[in-house]
């Protein structure tokens, strides 16, 4: 979805509820989500500061894949939700960012802290005038791993939904 055709989250948010809701009532579907990038197809990558952390710039912060997903993704894939909770509508409404992490999120940026409650800031890592503005969210779950670049990588990306 273009972005100079829906510049603000507000409308954006609410085409992609009507359109859950179309999919919904769809009898020959058994299971639908939205995403910004499936398994395997990439995300956006972006420089992620951890709250308490010194904040390093572009190029030496670590990295992580973030991808846009409806409260419904982890189901609709089968994948297990290790602790926290899941997504709800309420997630990404002003105010109201979750962020579910996966373990290699987990590992790498939280290898003896409990991340649940855990405030990040992901920043877009272009360099182009049409940069997205940092998003903070609250780590409210942790998902298992899952590869969503590729599958050369020794290990799966960390990843940020």
């Amino acid at each position: 979805m273009p972005l100079t055709k829906y510049p603000q989250p507000q409308p954006r948010a609410l085409l992609y509820r009507h359109l859950e809701e179309r999919l919904r009532r769809v009898s020959a579907i058994q299971a639908s989500a939205l995403t910004t990038n499936p398994p395997l197809f990439g995300g956006f990558p972006r420089d992620v500061a951890v709250e308490g952390r010194p904040v390093l710039t572009s190029g030496t912060a670590p990295e992580v894949t973030m991808v846009g997903v409806s409260a419904s993704y982890l189901d609709t894939l089968g994948m297990r939700l290790v602790r926290g909770r899941g997504l709800t509508g309420a997630d990404g409404t002003p105010g109201h960012v979750g962020a579910i992490v996966n373990q290699r999120f987990v590992s790498l940026h939280f290898p003896t802290e409990d991340p649940l409650g855990r405030q990040i800031t992901l920043t877009d890592r272009t360099l182009v005038a049409a940069r997205s503005a940092p998003t903070v969210a609250t780590i409210v779950g942790i998902v298992q791993d899952m590869r969503q670049r590729n599958m050369q990588d020794a290990d799966p990306d960390p990843v940020s939904a």
